[in-house]
C-alpha cells in the first residue's frame, strides 16, 4: 500500500440527470483547496435494563448519509458547477461565435423545492477505495473576495451514503482564477443603473446562499430516499473605508439598493471571461465601524437580499468558453 498526502486526492463531480441515480463518469474534477466530505453512519443504542449497571447493551444501525464542505478558488469555468447546484437553474445564451463564448445565467428555483443533485467521486489514496455518493445537494454555497488573496468559494454538501467504486479516468479542466484586482462592486436604484455606476472601492465581499436542505428517510432503508430544500436566503457582507455616510445611510434609512459584483477573467480573443453577481434589492441589516486608534476608519455592512418582481434573490452570470450547459 502506498500512502499519499491530501493534495494527491481528487473529487470528481457530475450533475445528475435523475436525482439519486448515479452518473457513469465525472464531468469535472474540482481543484479543491479543502475537502471534508465524510460518510456518516448513525447508531441507535439499546440501553434497556439487563439486571446490570452496564448501560450500553447493543447497537442497531440507523441512518446513513454523506456530508461535508468542499472549498476551491473562484474561477471562471469550474465554479459554474457549484453555482448551478447551489442556485438551481441555468439558462445559456451565446455571447460570441468567434471566439466561442457563452453566458451561463444561474438563478434560484423560487417556485419549487427540489434542487439539482450531483454524483461525487472522492479519492483519498491508493489504499482506501474511491467513494461514490449520489443525490448530493448543496446546502450552503459561499464565496469571498478579499484584497489580500485569491477569491474563494465553498460548498456545504448533504446527500446519500457512499459506496465503493472503481477509479474514474482522471482529467483536468483548467479555469482562470479570479481575484479582487479585476473586480468591483457597484450600487444603483436598479441592476441596470448599478452596472453603469461608479465602482465602490470595497476591501472585502462575502455572499452566502442558504438552501436549508433536509434529507428524507422512508421505511425499508437507512439511506436517504430523497431531499428537499426549505426556505432560501442570501446574505453577506462588504467592507470599505469610511470616507462618507453613503452606506451608513443605507442602513439608517432602510434603503433597498441594487448591487452588482463584477470580476473579470482572461481575454478569450476579444471577449473577456466574466463573473457578474446581480442583486435586484438588498438591505443593510447591520453594520460595524472600525474605530481602533491605529486603524483606518472602515465600515462593514451586513446585507440581506430581498425578493424582486421575478421572485428572485440573486442572479449569477458566468461568461466563459464553455459552450454547453453545466
Amino acid at each position: 500500500m502506498s500512502l499519499v498526502i491530501g493534495r494527491q486526492g481528487y473529487l470528481g463531480l457530475a450533475i445528475e440527470s435523475v436525482s439519486g441515480t448515479p452518473e457513469s463518469s465525472p464531468s469535472v474534477f474540482l481543484p479543491f483547496t479543502d475537502n471534508s466530505l465524510e460518510v456518516m453512519a448513525e447508531k441507535y443504542m439499546d440501553v434497556s435494563s439487563r439486571a446490570t449497571r452496564v448501560m450500553n447493551y447493543d447497537s442497531v444501525a440507523g441512518r446513513n448519509w454523506t456530508e461535508g464542505d468542499v472549498s476551491m478558488y473562484l474561477d471562471a469555468t469550474n465554479s459554474g458547477y457549484l453555482f448551478k447546484l447551489g442556485l438551481g437553474q441555468e439558462a445559456k445564451t451565446q455571447v460570441s461565435a468567434n471566439p466561442a463564448v457563452d453566458n451561463h445565467q444561474f438563478f434560484v428555483t423560487a417556485s419549487g423545492n427540489t434542487p439539482p443533485t450531483a454524483t461525487l467521486w472522492n479519492y483519498r489514496g491508493s489504499g482506501p477505495a474511491v467513494r461514490q455518493s449520489s443525490r448530493m445537494a448543496i446546502n450552503e454555497l459561499s464565496l469571498e473576495v478579499t484584497n489580500d488573496g485569491l477569491a474563494t468559494m465553498s460548498a456545504g454538501w448533504m446527500g446519500a451514503n457512499s459506496t465503493t467504486t472503481s477509479a474514474p479516468t482522471l482529467t483536468t479542466t483548467s479555469g482562470t482564477i479570479l481575484s479582487w484586482r479585476n473586480g468591483c462592486l457597484r450600487f444603483g436604484e436598479t441592476v441596470a443603473q448599478a452596472i453603469n455606476a461608479t465602482a465602490t472601492k470595497i476591501t472585502n465581499f462575502q455572499m452566502t446562499v442558504s438552501n436549508n436542505v433536509e434529507l428524507l428517510y422512508r421505511c425499508g432503508s437507512g439511506n436517504p430516499d430523497g431531499l428537499v430544500t426549505g426556505a432560501v436566503e442570501v446574505t453577506g457582507s462588504y467592507t470599505l473605508y469610511f470616507e462618507d455616510d453613503t452606506h451608513l445611510n443605507y442602513y439608517i434609512n432602510n434603503s433597498k439598493q441594487a448591487m452588482v459584483l463584477t470580476l473579470e477573467g482572461a481575454n478569450l480573443g476579444g471577449v473577456n471571461e466574466q463573473l457578474q453577481i446581480c442583486f435586484d434589492r438588498v438591505i443593510i441589516e447591520s453594520k460595524t465601524i472600525e474605530t481602533g486608534q491605529d486603524s483606518l476608519f472602515a465600515i462593514t455592512a451586513t446585507y440581506r437580499a430581498i425578493q424582486d418582481t421575478n421572485k428572485q434573490l440573486v442572479v449569477v452570470n458566468l461568461q466563459n468558453g464553455k459552450t454547453t450547459v453545466y
